[in-house]
């Protein structure tokens, strides 16, 4: 062409391309890549590589295993790492420090131990993480609740902790209301700010207490009632 030339040889195996923008050379692709311009690539496949853009950045050792990428967006930059199977890490982050949270978004995963991810005031923990995929919405309602031993979900003031399938479980929201509950040995659960409205229970019924304002409700071998009405001024 007017602005460059290539050449094959038994194609695509051998290739060699020059333009005013950009020379390539595959020998023999894709186990060898180089390019130099626009884009920057230098390959020796599978044990180590990268490719640089306007902007971007990507690299790998020993592919599949170990990868590296790099975005640069302007106002926010994304970063992910993956050690197949076992890491895995995501980052999406304003480049402004003054912005609080600086992180808009984070995913990380130590395969099959745990894994973390928040998206600004969301966050969730969980373990064990048996699934390698990031995107795994299906799986996640489906299948991940069998092997899932704790969560901990938090959403601005409000953190809901959850331990071998519902034993036990403690929801809390800063200044306000809260629940606890070893099932079936104890339950305790509190509301409003100064907890005026507060109750626990031992063994679902055995012994158990209410409290509503200023009224007062006892229980006792699950079917023993007194209380429950307002104290005499």
């Amino acid at each position: 062409l007017n602005d460059q030339h290539t050449w094959w040889v038994l194609p695509p195996l051998f290739k060699f391309g020059k333009s005013e923008r950009q020379e390539t050379v595959h020998g023999p692709w894709p186990l060898v890549q180089y390019q130099k311009g626009e884009v920057e690539k230098v390959g020796l496949f599978p044990i180590w590589g990268k490719k640089i853009l306007p902007g971007s950045y990507k690299s790998y050792f020993l592919w599949p295993i170990f990868s590296r990428q790099h975005i640069d967006k302007g106002e926010t930059v994304y970063k992910r790492f993956t050690a197949m199977p076992f890491v895995h890490s995501e980052v999406y982050r304003e480049r402004d420090p003054r912005v609080v949270p600086q992180d808009r978004s984070r995913f990380f995963r130590v395969w099959p131990l745990f894994s973390y991810q928040r998206e600004g005031e969301i966050s969730r923990f969980r373990t064990l993480e048996l699934w390698t995929s990031r995107r795994n919405g299906a799986i996640q309602r489906n299948y991940a609740p069998f092997w899932t031993l704790y969560t901990r979900h938090r959403a601005e003031e409000r953190i809901q902790s959850e331990l071998l399938w519902g034993l036990y479980r403690h929801h809390r929201e800063t200044g306000k209301d809260r629940y606890l509950s070893v099932f079936p040995l104890f339950e305790y659960q509190a509301e409003n700010r100064d907890q005026s409205n507060r109750s626990f229970s031992i063994l679902k019924g055995l012994l158990g207490y209410e409290r509503s304002g200023e009224t007062r409700t006892y229980r006792l071998l699950y079917f023993l009632r007194w209380g429950g009405k307002e104290p005499s001024p």
